[in-house]
């Protein structure tokens, strides 16, 4: 009880101490017009490479329309390593999200000389939206939701001090980018699932002999499966199948994949923390399926136009999963919203538990198998 009210307390501390910093960031910003422009537009991106990697659908078309990029991402996310690899960009910025480097950051982007600047994801949170009145721009675009903001007060602010608010009321991430698109830009599409192309000569040599896995979720444990149904699910399968399984993962995911290698009695190599991203991405151009939890690297498989089933929970229902552009050969498996009052929760995180979240849990081994016979 103590503690809840302590740890209850330094939020409180933290909360007012970050809108006063803020504050004063805010109102000392004179919005700079550039004397010219390097670049046609100028996206940031402080969000998670799955958010990332939904916004690429939208990098594709403006690349398509010969408008000329530059990208500034949160650092040490695998964002700035994803875009070179679609080669959609003319330059790329990753910039630290550590409190310290805030101001150093903002002298960063002051030297940005952009004809528009838009954030992504398409919702509002404070750092984007401060960094964003930091580039020098003809023009600011920011959507106008609520959803995540945190800062409704400096939200105010911030709307009070731009150029363009863009309506947006569409639940899913790229049906808002279509509302951006089509009401700045006139530019009247519907935005698939961000994929590479796949080269002829990888369609011609393409064997399948393994499947790839990752066991855990950058939204840490409550957003993941339990390590011992993956093993259940992973040794069934390649019994049947006879696949070797790649355990996939960051280095700070060492531990979860390390568990889920020694559960398993198939053939398994565990290659976690081993890759970059293009190495990754060639893995995983060759895998018969992946399996994971609703996270980047969920969003990475599809990307690389695997089959790939993905566990997800019923936070932010329907915002990224499930949704019908899912690729025919992928599947979202999703708890069933009659089995719990709380499905789905609208939350933009579960809070309903310290663990794995209720509606993950609730889904079974047997339903997943049933799932992957799918695809």
């Amino acid at each position: 009880m103590v503690k809840s009210l302590i740890c209850l307390i330094k939020k409180g501390i933290k909360q007012i101490l970050s809108n006063l910093i803020y504050y004063f960031i805010l109102i000392s910003n004179k919005r700079r017009l550039p004397d010219k422009v390097d670049f046609d537009f100028a996206v940031i991106c402080m969000a998670s490479l799955g958010d990332f990697i939904t916004f690429c659908s939208v990098a594709k078309e403006l690349y398509k329309n010969n408008k000329s990029i530059v990208l500034i991402c949160r650092a040490n996310t695998g964002i700035d390593e994803f875009a070179h690899l679609t080669g959609y960009f003319k330059n790329v910025i990753p910039i630290s999200t550590r409190f310290k480097y805030r101001i150093k950051n903002i002298n960063i982007l002051k030297e940005i000389k952009a004809q528009n600047v838009i954030v992504a994801p398409a919702e509002r949170h404070i750092l984007s939206d401060i960094y964003a009145l930091y580039v020098s721009s003809n023009f600011c675009i920011l959507p106008d939701t609520a959803q995540a903001c945190s800062h409704r007060f400096l939200k105010k602010i911030v709307d009070s001090r731009i150029e363009k608010l863009i309506f947006v009321d569409a639940v899913y991430e790229l049906e808002r980018y279509e509302q951006y698109l089509q009401s700045e830009f006139n530019m009247n599409i519907r935005l698939n699932i961000f994929q590479f192309d796949k080269k002829e000569s990888d369609i011609l040599n393409d064997k399948r002999e393994y499947i790839t896995v990752f066991p855990a979720a950058g939204g840490g444990r409550i957003k993941e499966w339990p390590i011992e149904r993956f093993a259940h699910v992973l040794n069934k399968i390649c019994e049947q199948k006879n696949y070797i399984v790649y355990i996939c993962g960051t280095k700070a995911e060492t531990e979860k994949c390390e568990k889920l290698f020694s559960m398993l009695s198939v053939r398994a190599k565990n290659i976690c923390g081993q890759t970059n991203l293009q190495q990754l991405k060639e893995i995983l151009e060759k895998s018969a399926f992946t399996l994971a939890n609703d996270s980047g690297s969920a969003h990475f498989s599809i990307a690389c136009k695997t089959p790939t089933a993905v566990i997800c929970g019923c936070w932010e229902y329907c915002r990224f999963y499930p949704n019908n552009r899912m690729p025919e050969n992928s599947v979202c498996i999703i708890a069933d919203k009659n089995s719990r009052s709380c499905i789905p929760c609208g939350k933009s995180k579960p809070e309903c538990d310290k663990n794995t979240a209720h509606c993950v849990t609730d889904i079974g081994e047997e339903v997943v198998l049933n799932f992957i016979k799918r695809i």
